[in-house]
């Protein structure tokens, strides 16, 4: 049970279930799943809502027992992002995005995955 005074610093990312050596530096963006756009005309009107893919991008490292065409081959997957304090979120019906690159030297492939939902479950 993580501590109420920890903040997140680990992640964890698994796909289905299946746990994936990931980078420091794991990002979860638009969980909601909707952002909002100001409305303006001769004043500040206020904002209009739009549906938009929440997404994960991250780096996993890189070794022989990581296939870059098992994780490209994404397209209706479970993905969870877990954080160390405690809070994890589902990304359901996932699929790889964009962004896959292979950085050597560095040991590490980035790509980016997006979901028709995210849900959030506090710890």
């Amino acid at each position: 049970m993580a501590s109420p005074n920890q903040r997140t610093g680990k992640v964890y990312i698994k796909i289905n279930g299946m746990l994936y050596e990931s980078m420091p530096g794991a990002k979860l963006t638009d969980p909601m799943g909707v952002t909002r756009e100001d409305v303006v005309g001769t004043d500040v009107f206020g904002y209009a809502e739009k549906a938009v893919a929440p997404s994960i991008g991250c780096e996993f490292a890189h070794g022989s027992g990581l296939s870059l065409q098992a994780l490209a081959a994404c397209v209706n997957e479970t993905i969870t992002f877990e954080c160390d304090s405690g809070p994890t979120f589902i990304l359901r019906n996932a699929w790889y995005a964009s962004g896959m690159e292979l950085t050597g030297g560095e040991g590490k492939v980035a790509c980016t995955f997006k979901g028709k939902q995210c849900e959030e479950q506090l710890s």
